[in-house]
């Protein structure tokens, strides 16, 4: 059964996209405010997941695989694309710490690994819960994977 974070239409449908993007929008923020999970964001993370979402939830009609590979794609460079590449990431992280893993964690290793690797060679720095969601998201994955620690 394919995961609710990743069921956005296609892009030509835009009220329906619209009307999930701005669901997807407000759970996102609702689960990373919830303190039973996570530790609670400051407002100024929580201001900066707002600005990405608002921005990259729109653009993102992809399925998981798809996702994958536009989260690890080092060239993905142009404006837009880092929006939704902190919003896929984030959407990774919030499936993760809510238990729902739909995709192996070996993949997603690697697609974290080239999303980090692409901010280095661009010398950008995200927002703090980007890298502490990368940062989860990589441990997890080492932990869950003992394919990834050989």
């Amino acid at each position: 059964m394919p995961s609710l974070l990743f069921s956005l239409p296609p892009l030509s449908h835009s009220s329906l996209n619209q009307v999930c993007s701005s669901f997807l929008y407000y759970m996102c923020l609702n689960l990373l405010s919830a303190p039973e999970k996570t530790e609670q964001p400051s407002q100024e993370e929580l201001s900066a997941v707002s600005e990405f979402l608002q921005h990259g939830l729109p653009q993102i009609s992809s399925r998981t695989r798809e996702s994958l590979a536009l989260l690890s794609d080092r060239q993905c460079v142009e404006g837009a694309a880092r929006p939704r590449q902190y919003c896929i990431l984030t959407l990774f992280y919030l499936a993760h710490i809510h238990d729902d893993r739909f995709v192996p964690e070996a993949e997603l290793s690697v697609a974290v690994q080239g999303f980090l690797l692409s901010l280095q060679d661009q010398g950008e720095h995200p927002p703090p819960v980007v890298c502490k969601a990368s940062i989860y998201l990589l441990a997890v994955c080492q932990d869950k994977d003992s394919a990834l620690g050989e």
